[in-house]
C-alpha cells in the first residue's frame, strides 16, 4: 500500500512539474546573442537600451557565486551603490518584489548591507552605460532570460510596469534588465562541467 502511494505521489510530482512548464512556457536554456535578445525584447515592447548581459562565462560564474543569479528576481541598491534586500524570509524568494516596488516611497527607512556594493556586479556585466547609483535614489537590475517563457511577462516585466508608475509618483529611480541566457560569444573551451 505504502509503495502504491509512494507512487502516485511521485507521478503527481513529476505531473505538476511538466504542467507548470507547460503553462509558463519554459523552454530549454539555449546560447543567446545580441540579436536574439534585442528580438525579444522588442517583441514584449521593451526595446529600452538599458539592458545587460555577463561580459563572459568567469563573470557569469562569479554571478552565481554571488547569488544574483535568481531568475526572475530583483536587485536593489541605494543612492550609495549598497544592496538593499526586499525578501523578508528567505524562503519567501521573488514573492515580495512586487510588494515592495509599489512602497518605494519608503526605501530610504530600508537597512543596508554594506558588505555587498553595486560595484561588484557592474564589473561582471556589459551595456550601452554603466549604471550609476548616484544618478537616482535607487537603482534596481531585474533579471531574466528568454527561457524563462511566461514567467517574464508574469514577475520581471511585470516589475518593469510597476517601476514606471513609481517613477510617474515621483520616486527617483533607475532600472536595468539583466539577460541571464548563456551567451554565443563566450569562450567556453576552458570551462570544466561537473557531473555533480
Amino acid at each position: 500500500m505504502r509503495r502504491i502511494v509512494f507512487i502516485i505521489f511521485c507521478l503527481g510530482l513529476f505531473g505538476c512539474k511538466a504542467a507548470l512548464l507547460k503553462r509558463y512556457q519554459i523552454t530549454d536554456p539555449k546560447k543567446e546573442n545580441s540579436e536574439s535578445i534585442n528580438r525579444y525584447l522588442q517583441a514584449k515592447g521593451l526595446d529600452k537600451g538599458n539592458d545587460f548581459v555577463f561580459k563572459d562565462i568567469l563573470s557569469f560564474a562569479k554571478a552565481s557565486e554571488k547569488k544574483y543569479l535568481s531568475i526572475p528576481d530583483a536587485i536593489f541598491y541605494n543612492r550609495k551603490g549598497y544592496y538593499v534586500n526586499y525578501s523578508k524570509t528567505s524562503s519567501q524568494c521573488n514573492a515580495g518584489v512586487d510588494d515592495f516596488i509599489t512602497d518605494l516611497e519608503n526605501f530610504s527607512n530600508y537597512e543596508y548591507d554594506d558588505s555587498k556594493h553595486i560595484d561588484e556586479l557592474n564589473e561582471l556585466i556589459v551595456g550601452s552605460q554603466e549604471p550609476n547609483p548616484q544618478d537616482a535614489d535607487i537603482t534596481i537590475f531585474i533579471t531574466w532570460t528568454i527561457y524563462s517563457g511566461k514567467l517574464n511577462d508574469e514577475k520581471a516585466f511585470l516589475w518593469l510596469k510597476l517601476l514606471d508608475e513609481a517613477k510617474l509618483r515621483g520616486v527617483n529611480l533607475n532600472y536595468y534588465i539583466l539577460n541571464c541566457d548563456l551567451q554565443n560569444n563566450w569562450d567556453f573551451s576552458n570551462v570544466e562541467i561537473s557531473s555533480n
